[in-house]
């Protein structure tokens, strides 16, 4: 682990530690610093400045920074992003309906070229006139109509539809009904049985090859362009849960969670979005909203932990060093006790009942609260320990 590393990890930390005289001086000391937007990443500052410490200034200043940075770096790929996915829907024969519902809500956005992007989506394709009103696709369409030429078209279709119902209709009424009605039947039938055909056809255009069919280089190529695929889709459900999560609407935020459930997010597009800070800004009272959260806290954890067993070993090791223990280290330590591993509550026990500290210190940073919530085993052995070193200390203090 180098210096820059150790400094975010500290950093990182110190802002855990929720404690203003900390985490000023750290920020103002590493204001110089040159750190790589991955390794600010890595950390979600924005998410534990919103968690820890949401009115201190400098913290406020840093998250402000790393999300402009961020959302101007997502701002740049958007472009290329929509236009991969219009292609991707395209493909289709035949639309999902998740894609279809997926398109529709991002129109809710004030986003024009999103808007633009999925109106060219649906007007690609011909729906029912059921589907037009049950899918919200009309509505979406007369919201933008004389704006986009794709959104005019929609709407002249379901026109066209509806002329045609309506001659459908005085038809019936006529003697030769039952032919014209069951001639109808029969092109649906070919219709339906064309659509099965097209969703066999859109599976073998899906991105599955065997080696007889494509030689070895090509099969590499398909494969990469899958995972493009994937990785066009999952980013664009990101963006609309990040934009759901804004609203502020508890509702929509728990139905954005469950409808873009149906892909596996990893850690650094969780991340990427910005969805634990948003979620910690705007929907903190949602209980879908908190389990994800937690679960993308979990992703983070295994992520971190090889790096923060490094860092820790290293805190450690430079503490003691260090002939007296000062209140900030004490504040680090505490959070290992709260936060860490087996291994790292252990080494910390160890580590304060070996070093002199004093019972103000101990009576300050709140240690001995940590002590209750270790239950059995070694770590549960050296509290015991530490509880009564503090005791000793006030005793001696009595007498």
């Amino acid at each position: 682990m180098n210096n820059t590393d150790y400094m975010i990890h500290l950093l990182a930390r110190t802002i855990k530690t929720g404690k203003d005289e900390l985490i000023t001086p750290l920020i103002i000391q590493l204001s110089d610093m040159q750190v790589s937007r991955d390794l600010l990443e890595k950390h979600n500052l924005p998410a534990l400045v919103a968690e820890y410490a949401p009115f201190n200034e400098a913290a406020k200043s840093l998250s402000k920074s790393v999300l402009a940075w961020k959302y101007e770096e997502i701002a740049q790929e958007m472009p290329q992003l929509l236009k991969e996915f219009v292609q991707i829907a395209k493909e289709k024969r035949v639309p999902e309906e998740f894609m279809v519902r997926l398109v529709t809500s991002l129109m809710d956005f004030d986003d024009l070229d999103t808007v633009r992007s999925c109106l060219e989506i649906l007007n690609h394709f011909e729906f029912s006139l059921d589907e037009y009103e049950e899918l919200g696709i009309y509505r979406k369409a007369t919201q933008f109509e004389g704006q986009f030429r794709d959104a005019d078209e929609i709407i002249a279709k379901v026109d066209v539809l509806l002329l045609q119902d309506e001659i459908l209709e005085e038809d019936e009424a006529e003697v030769e009904a039952d032919d014209l009605i069951g001639h109808a039947e029969e092109n649906e039938e070919e219709e339906n049985d064309f659509s099965d055909d097209e969703s066999v056809i859109s599976e073998t255009e899906s991105g599955i090859y065997t080696d007889e069919e494509l030689e070895l280089e090509d099969h590499f190529e398909a494969v990469r362009k899958e995972d493009r695929k994937d990785q066009v889709m999952t980013e664009i459900c990101m963006m609309l849960l990040a934009g759901y999560i804004r609203s502020g609407n508890s509702e929509v935020i728990s139905a954005a969670i469950k409808f873009t459930w149906a892909f596996d997010y990893s850690l650094e597009m969780y991340q990427k979005y910005d969805i634990q800070n948003l979620i910690y800004n705007f929907g903190v009272h949602n209980d879908d909203a908190e389990l994800l959260m937690n679960h993308i806290k979990e992703l983070q954890a295994r992520e971190l932990f090889n790096e923060n067993r490094k860092f820790f070993k290293r805190f450690l090791r430079t503490c003691m060093e260090e002939k007296t223990i000062t209140d900030s280290v004490l504040s680090y330590l505490k959070g290992f006790l709260e936060n860490g591993d087996d291994y790292m509550v252990s080494c910390t026990l160890k580590f304060l009942l070996g070093m002199p500290i004093t019972l103000s210190q101990f009576k300050t940073s709140h240690v001995e609260a940590c002590l209750e919530n270790l239950e059995s085993g070694p770590s549960a052995q050296l509290g015991f320990m530490l509880k009564m070193k503090i005791q000793k200390l006030e005793h001696s203090e009595k007498s």
